[in-house]
């Protein structure tokens, strides 16, 4: 029978060997003060990952996530997985505002599950990809702005495979004004101008695999906010 994995002890080494016929399971994990250290294999667990205190180190492990429940992963101080893979056909993983997340291996399948998400212009979730592979399935980042306003200033922070919704204006250097008309799919590291309904916009793409940053020099402001007019 699987269950739920909650440890208070105050050390407990858990080893998952790629010897093993078969991996791991767990409903869930919940480390409430342990130190959990896996080896290698895998761990396959079927629900959600909260590393509230203690610690987890993952050694060259993969943590894969499956089944049709959504699932959380938090923790008190960065979660570092070595491989890590959601299964496509599974429920959504979510990482909440507040919870950083590296993955250091040569696996790393999002499996278009994996959701960021932010309650505050300066709370989010993170996410940083620092292996040698190229990841697998798209992830989702969703980006609370500053309310009261239509517009605002953005930039997607992964490869985008769908068009995120709302108006998105790039800046022509040349002209020193932005572009009359809009952009469908938004390049990832420049900055737009987003025109949009209520105070939310996601992302949904690839993890980007390269720093390269579109640098623009707006020359037209609005007179005492020092901001870049707004397009039209």
């Amino acid at each position: 029978m699987k269950k739920s994995l909650c440890v208070t002890a105050w050390v407990i080494a858990v080893m998952f060997d790629a010897g093993f016929a078969d991996p791991a399971v767990a409903q869930g994990i919940r480390n409430e003060g342990a130190a959990i250290s896996m080896t290698s294999g895998y761990l396959v667990c079927q629900g959600g990952f909260a590393n509230n205190a203690g610690t987890f180190a993952s050694g060259t492990g993969t943590v894969v996530f499956t089944g049709s429940e959504p699932k959380t992963l938090s923790g008190a101080d960065e979660l570092v997985f070595y491989n890590l893979v959601v299964d496509a056909s599974g429920g959504n993983v979510t990482i909440p505002a507040g919870t950083r997340v590296t993955v250091t291996g040569s696996n790393f399948s999002p499996g278009g599950k994996l959701i960021i998400m932010s309650d505050a212009v300066d709370n989010s979730g993170s996410l940083i990809y620092s292996g040698s592979g190229t990841p697998t399935g798209d992830v989702t980042y969703s980006r609370v702005m500053p309310a009261g306003s239509s517009w605002h200033y953005v930039s997607s922070p992964v490869t985008l495979t769908s068009s995120p919704t709302g108006s998105f204006y790039s800046w022509d250097e040349v002209a020193g004004d932005w572009d009359t008309g809009t952009t469908a799919t938004p390049a990832s590291g420049r900055g737009y101008a987003l025109q949009t309904t209520g105070n939310s916009v996601s992302f949904t793409g690839t993890v980007a695999l390269s720093s390269s940053v579109s640098a623009t020099s707006p020359y037209t402001t609005d007179y005492g906010t020092g901001y870049p007019a707004e397009p039209g």
